[in-house]
């Protein structure tokens, strides 16, 4: 998997926004990373829980002004490697958001092993990630605004693909696969103009602004 890029961050708690320097697709594209040595989100403590859910709410009040909804995803592969988790978020016009659910339901069946010692898809909306997935396992969870999501243990690190999520993305936007596998990268001045363009949508939504030191 490449390494991320450095990217200009607007805010640092126990995890951090930045807006993300290639967008996969052109409804917008936000990476959430976090700061801490967090392998999974089923394993982070409850304040870190609270604040990326927070975060997480006011990012789809941003884009729900914008007419969009927003799908989170989460891919948790080779555990024993200790790689930091890291949240992607696309937002996508509402209509075509309302097909997500079953693009990654087909997608996900048609992943990983062919024969799964685990139920294939987990549905998360009641139960909740940390009560569905057990935190020893790599797993794949996408996240449909707040509340509905899905969940797939992975069974088989080599057969699943870190881009998963961004394949399926693609897929629904009819995308070439240079777009999302194969970005160009950006030069400084675009990335700082794309950073600012961020951070202008996203001040009237920055809960962190209310917490000591948080202003800009």
């Amino acid at each position: 998997r490449p390494a991320w890029p450095r990217t200009p961050a607007h805010r640092s708690l126990s995890h951090c926004a930045a807006a993300a320097p290639v967008r996969c697709h052109d409804d917008g594209y936000v990476v959430t990373a976090f700061g801490y040595a967090h392998l999974t989100r089923v394993t982070i403590d409850e304040t870190t829980w609270n604040e990326m859910r927070v975060f997480m709410n006011s990012l789809c009040k941003m884009y729900a002004k914008q007419g969009k909804q927003v799908i989170f995803t989460e891919t948790v592969l080779n555990l024993k490697k200790r790689r930091h988790t890291y949240i992607e978020c696309f937002a996508m016009e509402n209509s075509r958001a309302q097909q997500a659910s079953s693009y990654f339901k087909k997608a996900i069946a048609e992943s990983d092993v062919e024969w799964s010692q685990h139920k294939k898809l987990i549905d998360t909306t009641d139960k909740g990630l940390r009560r569905s997935i057990p935190p020893q396992f790599d797993y794949f969870y996408v996240q449909f605004g707040l509340h509905q999501g899905l969940a797939h243990v992975i069974e088989d690190h080599s057969k699943f693909p870190w881009y998963f999520a961004r394949e399926v993305i693609g897929g629904m936007l009819n995308l070439s696969p240079d777009i999302y596998l194969r970005p160009k990268r950006q030069l400084p001045d675009e990335e700082k103009k794309r950073a600012n363009e961020f951070l202008e949508q996203w001040l009237p939504f920055d809960w962190t602004a209310e917490l000591d030191g948080g202003e800009l």
